[in-house]
């Protein structure tokens, strides 16, 4: 929680990153969900899937998804990117 202000910055250097166009949209959505704002993470989500990044692969084990799982948008993104479960 006190780290905060450290993780915002780290936010705005990605978001720099991407209107360089560097594909860092799994990392947005990470820090986003930790934060708790689903909104947010999963529409960085679904940028990862409809980019193809590789990295969405991790959508199903990483922990900070965790508050994710019971939302019915992020089972219908695990379905996309799995299959059916």
């Amino acid at each position: 929680m006190g780290q905060r202000g450290e993780a915002t910055k780290i936010l705005e250097q990605l978001m720099a990153q991407r209107a360089k166009g560097f594909a860092v949209t799994f990392p947005i959505a990470e820090m986003y969900a930790t934060w708790g704002d689903n909104d947010r993470a999963l529409a960085w989500l679904e940028k990862t899937y409809a980019e193809n990044d590789a990295l969405i692969l991790f959508l199903r084990t990483g922990p900070m998804f965790d508050g994710l799982r019971s939302d019915p948008r992020f089972r219908a993104l695990l379905r996309k990117v799995y299959g059916d479960l």
